[in-house]
């Protein structure tokens, strides 16, 4: 350990009440965010209260040590990324403290998430009017460093316009309240100090800075000398004002660090309309954006063909709202108090075009909040598609966040695209065109070996194009090490003003050295996250598969929104990037390989439990799961499993086991003594309701024998042929598949449905199954294997997986479908077995497995299935289980209850129940489970529903656990429709 962190340890941990962390793993994790940059920290430490952020800058005044404030990491320029300490305000400081309706204000603690205030702020009517694109992740107190602003800025201004009071630490501990916070105490001698020294500067300095402002109407480049400083006018008797806060938000922590906030709160719009218009050329598109602004628009959004091509080529449900030929197109919202005066704005805009044929190539206008949404999702969609576009040229954010005045963004844009042209470089250009605020993206290859210099070329080139329009080099983003070095060009006068207030404010330099103000001046190259050389581990990860799929996380934080466990929990070992990290730090051989079978990097891994969101939900569809079990697998081969994991991981033998005596078995099962058992014995969740056992449900009968008398099917195998045209690779989401369908199936029930729900799941699948004339066998089957699989055991599984193949195999060959009725199972077959067995036989089994659902929409598309429903009067809401999402089953079921007379389907914000198979089960995880699954547990006790349906069976424990109600099989109400 580096000397000056056992000093910090020894020193500044019994100082404090939060955490401290040293240790290898937890600087790894700390050592990137959403940036292009990587650097490692002495320490962590995570604040539970102004006191800890007190003591630690104290602390490190007296050491000489940097201390970087950090909220969700979500940040672009690289300033949540330090030297020294790094605070991680996320963790614990996240409080929403106080929403007053009356005042319309909000008082948080910096690690709050945007729209967790924006959730509590909705509750009262109101809203923070800054939305940040990165609202799900990015948290208050990034907002306030970064001043961040969003696509309504053009209405309602950015964060320094909303901030009323704020306490600050200050560099040598103390502590300032500002605005409304003030009085409260606290106003120490440091703070008066320093104001009358921030005046004397301001007031001395205000003929070199005042004429150097930005012509455009958004910037966050440098300090806000102009928001702190208002001059005052003798003439009118105007006296001076002096506003610190001004000078605080955006600032990013090099001035003081902020440890709670107050803003103002903006009403809610009660209507909004939505119009997207193309042109012909950004100079037409530009004239479009002065008019909208000029009739009030609320939002206009840019977004040119480079940027929409991404949408136009991999989002087929968008492709019709996308012309085929363009230049440029915006997006462009009013707000009103009536839909009427909302619609107003867009009708005018609309007059507007129509008299400029040729050059608007087309309009569309929205009708309802639905196309509202649709035409939102347009701007919204391509920023995923564009950083999974491509494993090797990666969507790089330097030259992210420049602005100049709106009326110049067509001159901008077209002087965008000649520099592109000149360094031959791929791009996409969008952003918020009202402020004339526009997002860049080259996209670059970083193991290219003039990445470096072509990135600090094309920053020169771009930056010189800004300020020759007049423009900002930082809109919204913050300047950050990477902006930091080319203040001084945008501001030749002002930055000596803003150098004389960061060293009142930071005589020692500590904090957040190097960003706003920094003795670079030029491109800082030595930070790079990314590498060229990679270390061999003796594993899975040297394969050049699992190194791109590693490095296709870029740290966005989006997991700190959908990840259950992450965003439940709000710490960062805990979110999906956090594996990611972890093992590029391995590959890259800062961090020991080693560290695959040592239990710090497996307590990392273990918080995914495979849920399969990342394939879904992560912009850059980034397969942790994968990642997670490839690493779970090193260090369960190495020390193998407790029994505890063995158990409920082989949960089918025991039920097999209690199978032969359910009643005997049940009478003991939920018993306190049995719960206590559980509990301290067998470390399973004492508290959790465990299913009853049933007589478990025959599998291997005559009907599955005499089906292998079939004839087989003629020709070659079709799987091998499906599965060619729709590889799936080790990683990554599931491609399309398109399963051949016959009126045969082979049931695989799963061991939910056979020893806890048979007359439940199982036989309702096979009865409607049979309601449509489908033959069905059951044949023998073992557990698919997906508890062990997820535990990284997939050597214990082996054999069930072969012994399945070997039952199904010889029926598909025979011309059946293999149908499942648990997500789960079917997930196992069709993604898990091929790659834990890697055969031609297991990708053939794969390319003909289907959910039950998914088979019963698609005989329904066909004109096949029996819709002479019987009227079922229920009231119901179903939950959609993580891994049927993965599975692409969104809508199927609903679609197919919604078939029945008399069925209604009361629609729900869905979530995790939070159980992931056996995690929840398992007594460390019982109340982090439940934690997870409340979200949902309110949302099905809000809709009163008569029955609560899912397909998933561990689901189903979980529900009917959490929500103490009965949980059945979407199929159970297809049984009663059919009267079967």
């Amino acid at each position: 350990m580096d000397p000056r962190q056992q000093k910090i340890e020894r020193d500044l941990g019994p100082l404090l009440a939060g955490d401290l962390r040293t240790d290898p793993i937890a600087l790894a994790l700390f050592s990137t965010a959403a940036c292009i940059f990587r650097r490692k920290p002495l320490a962590v430490v995570s604040p539970r209260n102004e006191s800890d952020v007190a003591r630690v800058v104290e602390y490190a005044a007296s050491a000489g040590v940097p201390v970087t404030a950090r909220g969700g990491g979500s940040s672009l320029a690289g300033q949540a990324l330090g030297p020294g300490i790094i605070l991680d305000f996320a963790a614990h400081m996240h409080r929403v403290v106080d929403v007053d309706a009356d005042r319309r204000t909000v008082r948080v603690e910096p690690g709050a998430i945007h729209t967790r205030v924006q959730k509590a702020a909705r509750g009262v009517g109101l809203r923070l009017g800054p939305d940040p694109s990165s609202g799900d992740f990015c948290t208050i107190g990034g907002n306030v460093g970064t001043n961040a602003s969003g696509a309504h800025t053009l209405r309602h201004g950015s964060t320094k316009d909303h901030v009323l009071g704020m306490t600050v630490v200050l560099h040598d501990g103390s502590v300032a309240r500002l605005g409304t916070h003030a009085g409260s105490g606290g106003e120490g001698t440091t703070w008066h100090k320093l104001s009358s020294e921030l005046t004397h500067i301001l007031r001395e300095g205000a003929p070199a800075f005042l004429p150097e402002r930005p012509r455009s109407n958004k910037n966050s480049c440098g300090f806000d000398l102009w928001g702190a400083w208002a001059p005052g006018d003798q003439v009118s008797s105007i006296e001076p004002r002096f506003d610190p806060m001004r000078l605080i938000v955006g600032s990013e922590g090099t001035l003081g660090i902020v440890t709670d906030v107050t803003m103002r709160l903006v009403p809610k719009p009660k209507a909004t309309a939505v119009a997207l218009l193309y042109f012909a050329s950004w100079e037409d598109a530009t004239e479009a954006v002065l008019e909208a602004r000029r009739l009030g628009a609320s939002a206009i959004e840019a977004m040119d063909h480079t940027f929409l091509a991404f949408v136009r080529a991999d989002r087929a449900d968008l492709r019709p709202l996308i012309p085929e030929r363009f230049d440029s197109s915006i997006l462009v919202e009013f707000e009103g108090e009536t839909a009427e005066e909302a619609r107003a704005g867009i009708a005018a805009v609309e007059e507007w075009a129509a008299a400029r044929r040729g050059k608007v190539l087309d309009f569309r206008a929205a009708r309802n909040a639905a196309e509202q949404a649709t035409l939102w999702a347009v701007r919204k969609a391509a920023l995923p598609l564009i950083y999974r576009a491509s494993p090797i040229e990666k969507p790089m954010n330097f030259i992210d966040d420049t602005a100049v005045p709106a009326e110049r963004l067509g001159d901008y844009v077209n002087g965008l695209r000649a520099m592109f042209q000149k360094h031959r470089t791929r791009f996409a250009i969008f952003g918020h065109a009202g402020n004339g605020n526009v997002h860049v993206m080259p996209l670059l290859d970083p193991h290219d070996g003039t990445f470096q210099s072509r990135m600090a070329a094309m920053a020169e080139d771009a930056f010189e194009l800004t300020w020759s329009l007049g423009g900002t080099i930082t809109g919204e983003h913050g300047d950050g090490i990477l902006r930091a070095p080319y203040l001084e060009r945008q501001y030749p006068k002002a930055y000596a003003v803003m150098a004389r207030v960061k060293h009142a404010m930071d005589p020692t330099g500590i904090l957040n050295p190097g960003n706003v103000i920094s003795d670079a001046r030029t491109f800082p190259e030595g930070f790079s996250r990314y590498t060229n050389t990679y270390v061999e581990t003796g594993t899975v990860f040297d394969e050049p598969e699992y190194r791109d799929m590693i490095e296709m996380c870029h740290g966005c934080g989006t997991c700190r929104d959908y990840c259950p466990v992450g965003s439940t929990t709000a710490l960062e070992p805990h979110t999906a990037r956090a594996k990611a990290v972890l093992l590029m730090e391995m590959i890259r051989g800062d961090l020991s390989r080693d560290s695959l079978t040592e239990k710090p990097l497996k307590e990392v891994m273990d918080s995914c439990f495979n849920c399969k969101m990342c394939l879904s939900e992560c912009p850059s569809q980034v397969d942790i799961p994968g990642l997670a079990i490839a690493a779970r697998k090193e260090f369960v081969e190495k020390h193998g499993m407790p029994v505890r994991n063995w158990i409920l991981g082989h949960a089918d033998k025991v039920a097999a086991v209690a199978g032969l005596a359910p009643a005997a078995v049940n009478l003991v099962v939920g018993s306190p003594l049995e719960r206590a058992a559980r509990e301290s014995v067998g470390k399973v969740a004492g508290k959790l309701d465990l299913p009853r056992f049933r007589r478990p449900f025959a599998t291997g009968g005559a009907s599955a024998k005499r089906a292998l008398s079939l004839p087989l099917e003629a020709g070659p195998r079709k799987g091998v042929a499906v599965a060619a045209a729709h590889p799936h690779a080790r990683l990554g989401p599931m491609p399309h598949r398109d399963v051949p369908l016959t009126k045969r199936v082979a049931y695989f029930a799963g061991c939910f449905a056979r020893f806890h729900d048979p007359q439940g799941e199982a036989e309702a699948t096979v009865k409607v199954l049979e309601a449509n004339g489908i033959e069905v066998v059951v044949p023998e089957q073992r557990c698919c294997g997906i508890a062990l699989i997820t535990m990284g055991a997939e050597r214990s599984i082996r054999a069930d997986a072969r012994r399945n193949l070997e039952t199904l195999l010889p029926l598909v060959d025979r011309g059946f479908t293999v149908v499942a009725s648990a997500p789960s199972c079917g997930l196992a077959l069709i993604e898990d077995y091929p790659r834990i067995l890697g055969t031609e036989e297991a990708r053939h089994l794969a390319a003909h497995t289907i959910d039950v659902h998914q088979y019963l929409w698609r005989l329904h598309e066909r004109g096949e299935l029996r819709t002479d429903f019987k009227e079922v009067p229920i009231s119901v809401v179903y939950h959609n289980a993580c891994h049927s999402v993965a599975q692409g089953i969104t809508e199927e079921p609903i679609k197919l209850l919604k078939l029945v007379p008399g069925v209604e389907v009361r629609p729900i914000d869905d979530s995790c129940c939070g159980i992931a198979g056996t995690y929840g089960m398992k007594s460390e995880n019982y109340e982090r489970a439940m934690e997870i699954g409340a979200p949902l547990f309110k949302e099905l006790h809000r809709t009163k529903a008569e029955a609560i349906l899912t397909g998933c069976g561990t689901c189903n424990i979980q529900i009917a656990h959490g929500a103490k109600r009965e949980v059945v099989h979407t199929m159970a109400i297809l049984r009663r429709a059919y009267g079967v």
